[in-house]
């Protein structure tokens, strides 16, 4: 069905208005230095992982951790505004990357390390330090944790919903959903030369944690999913769709959207958070 652009963006309107809500769970109260924390680590996180899949090579002695200002002094100024360069204790975010990893850590509200960065290999033991492994949270104290894993749980459901609004107007004028027929699962980013930037200008590919986005489609239903926080499949979504409502605090639950809706999403209970 081919259709003209003004009425393409009225069918896609339509869409994203039917589509179910995405409800942000409250979360547990933090102080106003966890909070800047929060925003400043998950913004520098989208910012380096974007240059990462750039193809920025990290410009850093491989055995040291850094001021993350001396890190940015080494990126093109037009990137910089978007990095935070410290914590909401107003300390500066540290810093470490070689040619395959990289670290981004907050040491905290007592300002001191937690390990003996980079070489840490016990990420439950590093007291109140905040740290991020490849774009990934790896460790951090109750409650910033908690609203860390919240944050990148309501980020995952925007881009699911922005993925399943892609797949949708891609059948609009193909008449079939975009991939090729599967009995499998695939990693959604296959579709990515198919839908961008005709249907959507940055198309996601990766969850909150940085796992793929993964999806099955026979060309007349597809079903795309988040992993969860550890990564691991819970179900064969080729066979079954997502199982309802669970848990907002259950973070390693998949979430999975398809043919034009939620099938399996986080709620937060009244008294959770509280």
């Amino acid at each position: 069905m081919n259709v003209s652009p003004a009425t393409r963006i009225a069918l896609i309107c339509l869409l994203v208005w039917g589509l179910s809500p995405v409800s942000r769970a409250e979360g547990p109260a933090l102080t106003a230095e966890e909070r800047a924390t929060l925003r400043g680590a998950l913004a520098d996180v989208t910012a380096i992982r974007k240059l990462a899949a750039d193809g920025f090579r990290c410009p850093l002695p491989d055995d040291e951790l850094v001021d993350l200002a001396r890190a940015a002094e080494s990126i093109h100024a037009v990137h910089r505004p978007a990095l935070f360069t410290e914590d909401g204790w107003d300390r500066p975010f540290k810093t470490w990357c070689n040619e395959s990893s990289w670290m981004l850590v907050s040491f905290g509200a007592d300002g001191r390390p937690g390990g003996l960065y980079p070489e840490v290999d016990d990420f439950a033991g590093l007291g109140d330090d905040v740290v991020f492994v490849d774009g990934r949270f790896v460790a951090g104290p109750e409650p910033l944790s908690s609203a860390i894993h919240l944050t990148l749980q309501l980020q995952t459901m925007k881009d699911l919903r922005s993925v399943g609004t892609t797949f949708e107007a891609f059948a609009i004028d193909n008449e079939r959903y975009p991939g090729e027929p599967s009995p499998a699962v695939q990693d959604v980013a296959r579709v990515q030369p198919l839908v961008q930037p005709v249907y959507i200008r940055e198309f996601p590919f990766v969850d909150g944690w940085g796992h793929a986005f993964r999806f099955w489609t026979d060309g007349q239903s597809y079903r795309i999913f988040s992993p969860g926080r550890d990564g691991e499949a819970d179900a064969d979504y080729t066979l079954t769709p997502g199982s309802g409502e669970f848990d907002a605090y259950d973070f390693d639950r998949d979430i999975v959207f398809g043919n034009g809706m939620f099938e399996q999403w986080p709620v937060q209970d009244d008294d959770d958070g509280a």
